[in-house]
């Protein structure tokens, strides 16, 4: 799980790099439509993090428990 969020995060950080690095004027975007495009990536990773979470959790606690009965 530690992995997963690492990756996250990195993948977060990538996002602002990418605009210092010139990734606007590469793919021809406006800042604001850089800035909508933040925004729909931000909002998204918050929407799916709890259920991502959740499910990881259950997951391993299924096989925990599974594992445990044998």
């Amino acid at each position: 799980m530690f992995g997963c969020y690492c990756l996250q995060y990195l993948d977060k950080s990538l996002l602002n790099y990418a605009s210092v690095m010139g990734i606007l004027e590469d793919a021809d975007l406006t800042t604001e439509q850089y800035g909508t495009l933040s925004l729909i990536f931000y909002v998204a990773f918050l929407a799916f993090e709890m259920p991502h979470a959740y499910c990881l959790v259950s997951h391993i606690l299924f096989h925990m428990r599974r594992l445990k009965r044998s």
